[in-house]
């Protein structure tokens, strides 16, 4: 459970990354993503998980493939 938990932080952690360097707000990413921006703060917060479509629509959003957001390098 520990390595999956710290796997989820990672791709969170990427995910706010990627949006702060975009210097993109919480809003202006999920209306991209078309995802809500109740639903993006939960995600980035840990308080909720995403399943694969969204995790799509996300990368999609901040113009990355899925496999950059799972990069553990």
């Amino acid at each position: 459970m520990n390595g999956e938990k710290s796997e989820l932080i990672h791709i969170v952690e990427t995910i706010y990354k990627l949006r702060k360097s975009r210097n993109m707000s919480q809003k202006e990413l999920a209306e991209k993503a078309e995802i809500s921006d109740v639903a993006l703060s939960r995600i980035e917060n840990g308080a909720a998980c995403m399943n694969i479509l969204t995790l799509v629509k996300i990368a999609k959003a901040l113009s990355v493939t899925e496999g950059e957001i799972f990069d553990f390098e």
